[in-house]
C-alpha cells in the first residue's frame, strides 16, 4: 500500500503539510490528535483545534465525520477557556 496523506494548513500559515495516516480514512478526533502532535503542541494545551473544509471553509464538528486520504482542511487553534469553580458563602 502507498502512502497516504492528508493535507493540512493552519489558517495562520500560508503553505499546506501532510501527515501520514494509515488506511483510507481517519476520524477528525485522531486527525485533530495528529495534527496536535506533528506542530508539537502537546497534550494539555490551552489550545483546542477547529478543522474546516480547505474549499467552502465550512468547520467539521461532527466526531463521526472520516476523512479521505488526499483530503485538504484548513486548521484554526483557539484558546480555551476554562470555567473555574466559585464558591460563595452565603
Amino acid at each position: 500500500m502507498s502512502e497516504r496523506h492528508i493535507n493540512y494548513k493552519f489558517k495562520s500559515k500560508s503553505k499546506f503539510d501532510s501527515i501520514k495516516i494509515f488506511g483510507d480514512s481517519i476520524a477528525l478526533p485522531d486527525l485533530k490528535l495528529k495534527i496536535a502532535e506533528q506542530a508539537s503542541l502537546g497534550a494539555g494545551s490551552e489550545n483546542e483545534l477547529f478543522i474546516f473544509d480547505a474549499q467552502t471553509g465550512q468547520e467539521y464538528t461532527n466526531a463521526k465525520q472520516y476523512f479521505s486520504y488526499n483530503t485538504s482542511v484548513l486548521v484554526e487553534r483557539r484558546n480555551v477557556v476554562r470555567q473555574k469553580d466559585i464558591i460563595v458563602n452565603v
